[in-house]
């Protein structure tokens, strides 16, 4: 499986401008995002390998994406 979706920033700026996104979004809805749980997600979900492949900014926060079998 593979996952594109926000994850928690890794400096300061990009955390704040994902802090605004989310308030659109929905604070609840996003917090495991911003708390960066999805990996420990994925795991509880059964999977057996899940890796942070790589992260880049983007203008409404930082996007991760991640790999799991």
């Amino acid at each position: 499986m593979h996952i594109a979706d926000f994850g928690k920033a890794k400096n300061g700026a990009f955390g704040l401008l994902f802090h605004f996104f989310r308030v659109f979004d929905g604070l609840q809805d996003t917090s495991l995002n911003a708390e960066g749980k999805l990996i420990e997600m994925i795991k509880a979900a059964g999977f057996n390998t899940v890796q942070s492949v790589t992260h880049f900014n983007i203008a409404f926060g930082m996007v991760e994406l991640t790999k799991a079998t």
